[in-house]
């Protein structure tokens, strides 16, 4: 009896400790400069995460098949490095946002759109960018909060309408 609620408390702790979940187009390269290994053979779809802040490197990868020649090709995006702050529970799941996934994989593959989601679709605030971060010391990702969510607010900023920004700009400028 005692083994049997060590083991239901271990998995109801795993379960509450959050993860990522990926499509299969998608690999994971490294977790806050922790390198994830990975191979063409066994696709790793979801990832364990820790509370706090999140630089998340993947790749697009896909098999491109040509009628013609009877060939397959591999495509390969350049890592791209997803910027979010995990809140020790939540469960994420990242989609390819567009359609020029399925319409022009080579093409995506230049430039891979993503949205990152709860379940329920619950959209996530987070930044991504194409350069590899300095940062590898989790006392360094506690320093880098502050730029983070500087980045969150521009990426949110350019996303925002005009009247969204005149909205911000009267509730939170001239509230000072």
């Amino acid at each position: 009896m005692k083994k049997w609620l060590l083991g239901l408390m271990l998995m109801s702790c795993h379960a509450l400790a959050g993860s990522l979940t990926i499509p299969y187009e998608f690999r994971f390269q490294s977790i806050n400069g922790t390198p994830i290994a990975t191979s063409n053979f066994s696709h790793k779809d979801r990832l364990a995460l820790q509370k706090g802040p999140q630089i998340i490197a993947l790749t697009y990868q896909d098999i491109i098949e040509d009628d013609i020649t009877d060939s397959t090709e591999i495509i390969t995006s350049k890592p791209f490095y997803l910027h979010f702050n995990h809140d020790g529970l939540s469960h994420y799941q990242l989609l390819a946002a567009g359609k020029l996934i399925n319409v022009d994989p080579k093409k995506y593959a230049l430039n891979p759109q993503v949205t990152l989601v709860k379940p329920g679709k619950e959209a996530i605030a987070f930044v991504v960018s194409n350069q590899a971060p300095q940062v590898s010391t989790s006392a360094q990702l506690k320093l880098g909060n502050d730029d983070l969510a500087r980045q969150m607010l521009e990426y949110w900023w350019q996303q925002a309408s005009p009247k969204t920004k005149q909205q911000f700009k009267n509730k939170y400028l001239q509230a000072k």
